[in-house]
């Protein structure tokens, strides 16, 4: 019966509707995490250069002392 092959189609377009639907929700949150992850990923580099500036000036005082 071509009415319940074509009702049988419309309910599995749904269904594919739904499911990329679901697809695109984790796909954001995936770039939402990814983001996030980038953030904290630029707060360790300047944590790290900080770290590096700290050493950088008490190598610098210890050859002071040294002199």
């Amino acid at each position: 019966d071509l009415s319940a092959s074509v009702a049988e189609l419309a309910e599995d377009f749904a269904d594919l509707s739904a499911s990329v639907a679901e697809d695109a929700d984790d796909f954001a949150d995936l770039s939402a995490s990814t983001a996030e992850l980038a953030e904290d990923f630029a707060d360790l580099s300047a944590s790290v250069a900080e770290l590096a500036e700290d050493f950088a000036d008490l190598s610098a005082s210890v050859a002071e002392d040294a002199d």
